[in-house]
């Protein structure tokens, strides 16, 4: 039996991997809660497979006062997109955090093509110190696409970029594995769908396509390095029923992609949406009011080196960095994106933010309060800002030549206000930034 009387031991909340400030009783319940969730989890990974808890969770084991951080070589990951309520994912799947940016234009077909231009955030030098890859699963660029098959008739894909190893493989449900290495990234390109809800099934979200990026005119996973200004194109291919196209050039490293024509082994030919890239063209099945064409990062994980089978986390969780953006984000060498560029070399008008789980909301519900007393920064919330330097976005927090913080954590809506309470609205980002 799992006590959780007060006051609370600190070893009985270590080894559930829950910070705890003993001075807030509302956090402590609340605390309680998600970190007996947390503790059923683990052990329901080891009934799946018919074997003991420690046997199944080689990174998550209950030591006397806290859970073992074991390092994998390799590991494994499924981040699907976060949909509405109700729809559940496939196997070894789920959605979760993804604080995103949104370029908006008004002008036709704008949702169709789009250029990006990035520089990948950096690990710090130190052997000890926060990995990219404790702070989140991936940074994507998605694009809304039409898919018949799917609710709406609309897909989402992901091109996704995975720090701290190269990728080996993806497969065909959207997993990724990588090999473990430092400030070194890979990609997949997912394309989630969901299966039209009937009386006994609310939706399943599964992966209408995947693949590796791999080197133009190779089968090698193409590998990125951090610190490589990498560009990302989406537009209309010509292939038979006009599939969307996706080419990915490393600029540093002056190597390239193949041509990626997204075509569903069952759903076909996926193709972009029509319309302007704004915010009243937002994907329907999802939650926020996004745009067509955005970028997001995934975040509320554990590192799925050394925590494999612990990856999904929540604000309070000792090894959940996401949510320290002081200890964690502000160590690290941020994400810089230095362009967006429609077809035809139309600029966005302007720039929103949103997010499908409330910001710092999910601090408020698992910690009491927003960076609550004794939390050791673990209740924050990362946040997008402005480097007038470099003239770039940057997510995190505040950088050494950071102009603009948008209001900081709180620049993401808290409750799902818009199109009758169904989607978090989007924060227009003031004053306009001037991103080239």
């Amino acid at each position: 039996m799992v006590s959780c009387s007060f006051p609370l031991s600190r070893p009985l909340w270590d080894g559930l991997g829950v910070v705890v400030a003993k001075s807030s009783r509302s956090w402590q319940l609340r605390a309680c809660f998600y970190g007996f969730v947390l503790l059923v989890a683990t052990s329901l990974v080891g009934m799946r497979w018919g074997v003991t808890s420690a046997e199944s969770n080689p990174g998550v084991r209950l030591a006397p006062n806290r859970l073992t951080n074991v390092v994998a070589k390799i590991a494994h990951n499924c981040s699907a997109h976060l949909p509405k309520p109700g729809v559940t994912y496939t196997a070894e799947c789920y959605g979760h955090d993804e604080p995103e940016l949104d370029p908006q234009s008004s002008v036709p077909n704008t949702a169709s093509e789009v250029t990006w231009t990035f520089i990948l955030p950096k690990s710090g030098a130190d052997p000890a110190s926060i990995r990219l890859s404790d702070l989140t699963t991936t940074i994507w660029f998605g694009a809304t696409l039409r898919d018949t098959r799917s609710l709406f008739g609309q897909a989402f894909a992901e091109l996704q970029f995975y720090p701290d190893g190269t990728v080996s493989h993806c497969t065909s449900d959207g997993e990724f594995f990588q090999v473990q290495q430092t400030n070194t990234w890979g990609a997949c390109i997912p394309v989630w769908a969901i299966t039209p809800p009937n009386s006994n099934d609310p939706g399943v979200e599964y992966a209408a396509y995947d693949a590796v990026v791999n080197q133009s005119g190779s089968a090698t996973p193409l590998s990125f390095h951090s610190g490589d200004t990498v560009t990302v194109h989406y537009f209309t291919g010509a292939q038979r029923g006009t599939p969307m196209n996706v080419d990915v050039t490393d600029v540093t490293s002056g190597v390239r992609a193949g041509t990626i024509a997204l075509v569903g082994k069952t759903d076909g030919p996926l193709q972009p949406i029509i319309g302007a890239n704004t915010k009243s063209n937002n994907l329907k099945w999802g939650n926020t009011q996004n745009t067509p064409l955005d970028v997001a990062w995934e975040i509320g994980h554990a590192s799925r080196f050394k925590y494999p089978d612990a990856d999904i986390c929540y604000p309070g969780g000792f090894n959940c960095w996401g949510y320290n953006v002081a200890n964690g984000w502000q160590q690290t060498t941020p994400l810089k994106i230095t362009s967006a560029v429609f077809g035809g070399g139309v600029k966005p008008s302007s720039w929103t933010v949103t997010n499908g789980t409330g910001g710092i909301a999910e601090d408020i519900t698992t910690c009491g309060f927003f960076d609550a007393a004794g939390s050791n920064g673990f209740c924050t919330y990362p946040y997008w800002s402005y480097d007038g330097t470099a003239s770039a976005f940057e997510f995190g927090g505040t950088y050494a030549n950071t102009t603009s913080t948008y209001n900081g954590a709180h620049q993401f809506a808290l409750t799902a206000k818009c199109a009758q309470f169904t989607l978090y609205c989007a924060t227009t980002l003031s004053p306009t930034p001037p991103v080239p």
